[in-house]
């Protein structure tokens, strides 16, 4: 059951120099003791007061299964036999029945291509047609499309939130009481991609799902999510974050799931612990008491951290760091995906694999390259998480977003109707103005040279 005791626990546990350097922080007013890293040292001193929780196996099975009936309503709600279509990819338009209605539909993305059943889905959200057709978020979605079509996938994408009662309710859930304020009691709409996700694996047909973030986008496209899928068993992948941005365990951007027992579990509690103005504290909050049921308790961490999404950016990371060892071997799991460096660097340089989840660097994995955002410009990667306007100074240049085919043939097609038009527009011209043209062998040169232009592709 859930206690409060700071026995067999990391967060009491025998980390004797952590625990020295705490007294003696505290006894000189946080100074005159150097540890790893300063976000460590504040998860020491906050844990004495904090309340330490153990996940037994029925806790979590007796709230998962809570969560599952009070999510059920909300993604039964959507409409799930919508099929859209890209109408025009410039201007961007998405046609699909209902565009004009704010009920939440699963959409199935018409590519235009064959489909491979057995090929991983692909999901992507958004809270409305309109965000969807933005630029930069438009070129992402042509390009994922694209990618299906040539990968012969699903592709889905989720429109809409559910009503405000619904979106911004707040449920404690036993390992984390919400308490995030900066938005005043409203939750971010991000969460919803995890009624998608149930929403797709009630089809049966359905086994394999890689969510990607509306602005997110394929770069490597002879590289296939089954690839990653291969590298282990297990339930849940996901990474921790590119170099150089905030150091987190994990990013809700890029989220790989087999359907399981456990994944259904997972996602309707990360629902379940929304709060506030980021999806990524109840995602965080959700994997460590799914580390701490694995273990059925053994394993025990205390609540602080997720109380308010300010504490768990900066803290988060440092637990993990201080306790994946700690996990692995309470779980009993052995094997070489151990981290590498990042109990010390909080920096993934190898897989991390804990109980239900493989955490990926943002770096090459054998053969593979990084899954997100390698920071080396001459290394491929497989997808990237830039802004259209951005260069984030590695692999990822967001103007390559359709660069090298990568949005085809939608905006090739664009480009070639454009063409044509103006070829049909020019000759009608040519006609009107032959007596004009036949004694201006200038205007005429001018002319055939535009024509040219149009055969070869130029604009």
């Amino acid at each position: 059951m859930l206690s409060a005791t700071k026995e067999d626990s990391p967060d009491a546990s025998p980390h004797a120099f952590e625990k020295s350097c705490a007294r003696k922080t505290h006894a000189k007013t946080m100074g005159g003791c150097s540890t790893p890293s300063a976000r460590a040292l504040l998860l020491v001193l906050t844990s004495a007061a904090a309340n330490t929780v153990s996940v037994t196996k029925e806790i979590w099975s007796d709230s998962a299964q809570s969560a599952i009936a009070a999510a059920k309503p909300d993604w039964a709600a959507a409409d799930r036999g919508c099929v859209a279509t890209i109408a025009s990819a410039t201007p961007p338009y998405l046609s699909y029945d209902g565009r004009d209605t704010t009920k939440p539909k699963l959409c199935r993305v018409d590519h235009g291509g064959e489909v491979d059943a057995e090929k991983t889905t692909i999901l992507a959200m958004v809270d409305s047609p309109g965000y969807l057709e933005q630029r930069g978020n438009w070129e992402a979605f042509l390009n994922k499309a694209s990618y299906c079509r040539r990968t012969r996938r699903r592709f889905y994408i989720w429109i809409g939130v559910p009503p405000s009662n619904v979106l911004n309710a707040r449920v404690d859930a036993p390992w984390a009481r919400c308490r995030d304020k900066t938005r005043g009691l409203e939750n971010t709409l991000n969460g919803v991609k995890n009624l998608a996700f149930l929403a797709l694996f009630d089809d049966e047909s359905i086994d394999k799902v890689m969510y990607m973030d509306t602005d997110m986008w394929v770069s490597s496209e002879e590289i296939e999510p089954e690839a990653y899928f291969a590298l282990t068993d297990a339930d849940l992948l996901g990474n921790q974050n590119r170099v150089g941005g905030p150091k987190i365990p994990m990013n809700g951007g890029l989220v790989f799931a087999r359907k399981s027992e456990f994944t259904q579990q997972f996602f309707a509690l990360w629902w379940r612990g929304r709060c506030g103005d980021h999806d990524q504290l109840p995602l965080w909050a959700t994997l460590f008491a799914a580390w701490s049921a694995a273990t059925d308790g053994a394993y025990s961490f205390n609540d602080e951290h997720f109380k308010k999404y300010s504490h768990a950016h900066l803290e988060a990371v440092s637990l993990l760091q201080r306790d994946a060892m700690y996990i692995r071997q309470k779980a009993n799991m052995e094997g070489p995906y151990d981290g590498g460096n990042f109990s010390a660097t909080g920096l993934l340089d190898v897989p991390l694999a804990l109980p239900h989840v493989l955490l990926l660097p943002s770096a090459p994995v054998g053969s593979l390259p990084a899954v997100r955002s390698d920071p080396v410009r001459s290394r491929p990667t497989f997808v990237c998480h830039t802004r259209i306007e951005k260069d984030e100074g590695g692999q990822c240049v967001g103007a390559d977003v359709c660069a090298a085919g990568r949005c085809d043939p939608f905006l090739s097609l664009t480009k070639s109707s454009l063409a044509v038009g103006r070829f049909v527009l020019l000759g009608f011209f040519v006609a009107l103005n032959a007596a004009v043209l036949s004694r201006r062998p200038a205007l005429r040169r001018r002319l055939a040279e535009r024509v040219l232009a149009l055969f070869s592709g130029g604009r």
